[in-house]
């Protein structure tokens, strides 16, 4: 964006009737702000948006004599999140012993929070706190942290400790959201600002829950164009976030690789999106499948931000991840993409979400109980599937980008709310197919099989008599006894004559040995 904004700047240099607003040119009209008004059109990115809202005077000044607005795509506003993985990663970034004496003393009050919530095992909880400590610590912290900060030459570290200084200030003055070992907030001046009509462009408004939290947004349904009519949809059901896979990294990648690799056909693109941390892992048991046509996602740091390289992707296989995929159009012509993953983001920051979207400085009387990791607060849980179904959708938008897509399409998720969510957005979805892991069938087999031997033992050593099915089940701690129930093995039981199956009960008629 960037690249072409300066590219527009070189050839309209005298009177530009159309501005775009870059790195190179940012200091020098904030500085000629007079001239803005008389430009027709101004264009600026995100990030620009992001910091105009921090400057009143600037952003009135950018505002001046227009009256429409129009965003591309959601603005994403940053967040503050402290942790001890966080502290120990900027203390090390730190050139001084006093730097990090005075790092280590602003930072106690938050530590102690973590070591206190970690000590009641809270970690799984959503939990609002107002963190404090005084205003001259603070500043004096700050004011260091100014005086040093040119000392520091790696941009990388230099952009990592001033947002540091940020969340200093925002984490003791503002009501913060615990959740996983992190203390989570945002700066309240980062909201959407606008002008007299706003036009927001995004495609996945429909099931983003930000726009539809606040009678601020008016979200104007366009209809679908593109037809996937031709397309398959595979759905894996199989919980892939992270905790999940990292129990079964080893089958999972490893059976994914061989499903990936068996859909795969002559001449076909293949693009598959996962966490970032879990892409070596996909790639090494493609390796050993002898897969070895493979593009890597690259991202190079310039200016403590993640640029990503735009190149035209002709490899075969291809693998990326959530947060470096959407607006990416290298893919265009891929023919398959796999989502291997779920893009969940901390529970904590929905709440956060709510707030900077709903333009509430708080979240008044609204509970953050959460049951089997999801809200009971009926809004923090659409914003949470919204932003997950929102990513998916993205993300499977990046290949097949034609007016007669003709891809296959697989997602590995088994949260049915999520996967419906998403296919609702996409236009003539028809040839849906349900694939089942192996590894998983095998144990839910075994699992079935060691309880049907549980439930015949167990019925064995009872007296004749007539018994619930739902103290059985507890009993047992079987999750379906309808399925045991329908074991060969027990129907035998029943043909027999030693048990009944009934409704609500099973009665025991007679006796049996082993």
């Amino acid at each position: 964006m960037e690249k072409a904004l300066g590219h527009h700047n070189l050839s309209d240099k005298s009177n530009p009737t159309v501005l775009g607003i870059t790195g190179n040119n940012w200091s020098r009209w904030q500085e000629q702000t007079d001239i803005l008004k008389n430009i027709d059109v101004i264009i600026i990115t995100h990030s620009r948006y992001i910091a105009l809202c921090l400057d009143d005077d600037l952003r009135l000044a950018f505002s001046e004599r227009r009256e429409v607005l129009i965003i591309d795509e959601k603005i994403n506003f940053p967040t503050y999140s402290f942790s001890e993985v966080y502290y120990e990663n900027i203390r090390r970034m730190l050139p001084s012993i006093v730097l990090k004496d005075e790092f280590d003393k602003i930072c106690k009050d938050l530590r102690i929070i973590l070591e206190k919530q970690q000590t009641a095992n809270n970690q799984n909880l959503v939990i609002r706190m107002r963190p404090s400590n005084s205003k001259d610590k603070i500043q004096h912290f700050l004011e260091l942290i100014n005086l040093n900060i040119n000392d520091i030459k790696d941009l990388t570290k230099r952009s990592a400790i001033q947002n540091c200084a940020q969340g200093i200030e925002q984490w003791y003055s503002t009501m913060c959201i615990y959740n996983g070992g992190n203390i989570i907030t945002f700066n309240r001046k980062h909201r959407l600002w606008g002008l007299k009509n706003n036009i927001i462009l995004d495609a996945s408004s429909n099931i983003d829950g930000v726009y539809h939290i606040s009678e601020d947004y008016n979200v104007v349904s366009e209809k679908r164009i593109i037809d996937h009519s031709n397309s398959t949809f595979h759905i894996i059901p199989f919980n892939t976030g992270k905790g999940n896979i990292k129990k079964h990294e080893t089958e999972y990648f490893k059976e994914i690789a061989k499903k990936i690799k068996h859909y795969h056909k002559e001449n076909d693109q293949t693009l598959i999106i996962c966490h970032k941390d879990n892409f070596p892992l996909i790639e090494e048991q493609l390796l050993r499948l002898s897969i070895n046509d493979i593009h890597v996602a690259k991202v190079t740091i310039e200016f403590g931000e993640e640029k990503r390289q735009i190149e035209r992707v002709k490899q075969s296989f291809a693998i990326n991840w959530f947060g470096n995929i959407i607006g990416k159009n290298e893919y265009t012509d891929f023919s398959n993409c796999w989502i291997i993953g779920t893009p969940n983001i901390p529970l904590g920051q929905y709440p956060i979400q709510y707030m900077m979207y709903s333009k509430q400085k708080d979240l008044t009387n609204k509970k953050l109980e959460l049951i089997q990791g999801s809200f009971k607060n009926k809004i923090f849980n659409e914003l949470k599937n919204g932003y997950v179904a929102s990513e998916i959708y993205q993300s499977l938008k990046r290949i097949q980008r034609n007016v007669l897509p003709n891809g296959n399409f697989f997602i590995v998720n088994n949260n049915k709310t999520i996967t419906d969510l998403v296919l609702g957005e996409i236009k003539g979805v028809k040839n849906i197919e349900e694939i089942e892991l192996d590894f998983v069938q095998k144990k839910k087999q075994e699992s079935e099989s060691n309880y049907i031997d549980l439930f015949i033992d167990y019925m064995r050593e009872l007296p004749i008599g007539e018994y619930p099915k739902k103290d059985i089940t507890k009993k047992l701690n079987i999750i379906h006894l309808y399925r045991v129930l329908k074991a060969d093995r027990v129907k035998q039981l029943e043909t027999y004559g030693y048990i009944k199956i009934k409704g609500k009960s099973i009665e025991k008629i007679d006796l049996w040995s082993k």
